[in-house]
């Protein structure tokens, strides 16, 4: 899976997020995979916009994938993909929020 890729490159994933070219980088990931994405998989959610939710789940994914890099690879890539299913199967449909305010 994809952690397990960048775990195999992580020299190069790890001066690529370091350096200058980070936006750079970030942006071709994310237009590569929509574009994938779009294409080739069906969404079964027919009441939203696709690209929306390609677009939501793609960042969702990049700042994970970016997170363990910029941590130093904290974590294996078995534990980043099991964290990641996780996280994808932990969507609660009645979810509230309180927000914390200071005075």
């Amino acid at each position: 899976m994809i952690f397990n890729h960048i775990a195999q490159h992580a020299t190069i994933y790890t001066t690529l997020a370091t350096s200058d070219v980070l936006h750079i980088l970030k942006e071709k990931m994310f237009v590569s995979l929509k574009q994938t994405i779009m294409e080739e998989l069906l969404h079964e959610a027919h009441d939203l916009d696709q690209e929306l939710l390609v677009v939501y789940t793609l960042h969702e994914l990049l700042g994970l994938i970016f997170h363990w890099i910029e941590s130093d690879f904290a974590h294996s890539a078995a534990y980043m993909q099991e964290q990641l299913v996780k996280i994808l199967l932990h969507r609660p449909s009645n979810m509230t929020m309180t927000i914390k305010t200071t005075y």
